[in-house]
């Protein structure tokens, strides 16, 4: 039997699968062709996927793979038969297509029509599984029922020796992928962390675009996944699709790119970054211990009165000051905002590093990635005009190093074109660098003469 499922663009579209599952219309029917198996990838590639498949076969009937809350369906496995989609011969099994078989999460929201615009997609898409490892759209599956749980005996599977992410690799290698749309952020993290993704980005030079969504978290974002990819990647030109901007928001999504992740995984030997926490602060480098140090508990005696900032501002005063200092570099020159490291204003001592690892409490995702987001989200969206917010990834970036084994935040800002001001509610406030000082432009006509100055 021909495949039915053809993608000829660079883009690839990755997926979780789901707990819900439908047995209508199942059929003995199975095409060996719209199998990952025999999807281009190398026999070697293959062969390993086809033993690892057998082998959680018949770890699922001895119900040796467990996961938190499995007691209600641990029973389904033992209807599984070792059939041609575990590389078995039991003419019994019944199948049914992958985006048929699921029916919840990303494939509840595309519904029927998700699976015609996906025989009419020109673009790559794949599943993570627990049970099969990666699945194209329309390859045959039975009525199973497996989770990573918390790094269970199918995720050590699956992650040993980077199998996952060698198949993964071997496919993006062999249709030349450029660009892939990862939307694998779930409530069970082992979905996302099964996927070496540095490893990937090494090995393939793919563009990897981590999909999150504005409002939905966990597998409540999911839902919302499955809305964007029917309604604008499915049937979108491709052009479109490698033109959409990283940490910049598109209907409610926002994407991180993984070459920023990547970079951070580096030892710190980078000239730029040796050559900045050498200097110290200045009028292009400014330091901050941390972005959330106001969202603390008061403490029931101060040892100092509240600050100006926190008078006016409450809880979003640590905040606040990282976007006058960001803004402040936009208007003069750019410069670097390094969070994580205090600044010690005695000459005889050096700047202690103290790391953004203690804002994290204040994180629904407590890491890198969920602190980056709170940075574009609750700093950038809020408290930037309009204009700028869309596009700000044109002159911020978002990095982050480890020093002394702490993880620091470096936010390297460029020179905008246009005038840039803070907002807070009815506030218009405009911010400039005088030496290694972020300075506020109070009156009217001091803000115009600077602008009409510094900008052409």
């Amino acid at each position: 039997m021909a495949r039915i499922y053809i993608p000829t663009s660079p883009v690839l579209i990755l997926t979780v699968d789901t707990n819900h599952k439908t047995k209508e219309k199942e059929s003995n029917e199975y095409n060996p062709d719209d199998s990952f198996r025999f999807s281009g990838i190398s026999e070697n590639t293959g062969q390993n996927l086809s033993k690892t498949r057998a082998e959680i076969f018949h770890l699922l009937k001895e119900n040796k793979i467990r996961w938190p809350d499995d007691k209600d369906e641990l029973f389904i496995n033992q209807s599984l038969l070792n059939g041609k989609d575990f590389f078995g011969n039991d003419d019994n099994a019944r199948y049914l297509p992958a985006v048929s078989r699921l029916s919840g999460g990303v494939y509840g929201s595309m519904g029927e029509r998700g699976k015609d615009f996906l025989l009419h997609s020109p673009h790559h898409f794949l599943i993570v599984s627990a049970a099969y490892g990666l699945l194209m759209p329309f390859e045959s599956i039975q009525f199973y029922s497996c989770q990573f749980g918390d790094n269970n005996l199918t995720y050590e599977k699956w992650t040993q020796k980077n199998l996952i992410s060698e198949l993964l690799i071997d496919y993006i290698n062999k249709y030349k992928i450029k660009r892939i749309f990862d939307f694998t952020y779930c409530s069970t993290l082992a979905y996302h962390e099964c996927l070496n993704w540095p490893l990937i980005n090494q090995k393939t030079g793919s563009e990897i675009f981590h999909g999150y969504h504005k409002w939905g978290k966990g597998d409540a974002a999911l839902d919302y996944f499955g809305v964007y990819i029917l309604d604008h990647m499915l049937l979108s030109p491709t052009q479109n699709l490698m033109e959409l901007e990283s940490n910049a928001w598109h209907h409610d999504h926002i994407f991180t790119i993984e070459r920023k992740l990547f970079e951070t995984k580096k030892p710190v030997n980078d000239n730029e970054f040796i050559r900045i926490l050498a200097d110290g602060e200045n009028e292009s480098v400014e330091f901050k211990a941390r972005a959330l140090w106001s969202l603390d508990p008061q403490k029931p005696v101060r040892e100092k009165p509240p600050s100006n900032d926190e008078m006016k501002y409450g809880a979003k005063a640590s905040k606040i000051i990282i976007a006058k200092t960001i803004a402040a570099f936009l208007n003069t020159d750019g410069g670097n905002l390094i969070v994580g490291i205090f600044e010690n204003k005695n000459d005889d001592h050096d700047d202690h590093i103290v790391g953004i690892e203690r804002d994290y409490a204040y994180l629904e995702d407590r890491c890198i990635d969920g602190y980056q987001r709170m940075v574009i989200d609750t700093i950038l969206k809020p408290f930037f005009e309009n204009d700028f917010f869309p596009h700000f990834s044109k002159f911020i970036s978002i990095d982050f190093k480890k020093v002394q084994g702490k993880t620091v935040c470096w936010i390297k800002v460029k020179k905008s074109h246009h005038p840039v001001f803070v907002i807070f509610g009815k506030d218009e406030m405009f911010f400039v660098r005088t030496g290694p000082e972020t300075r506020e432009l109070r009156g009217k006509r001091e803000v115009l003469n600077f602008i009409s100055n510094h900008f052409k």
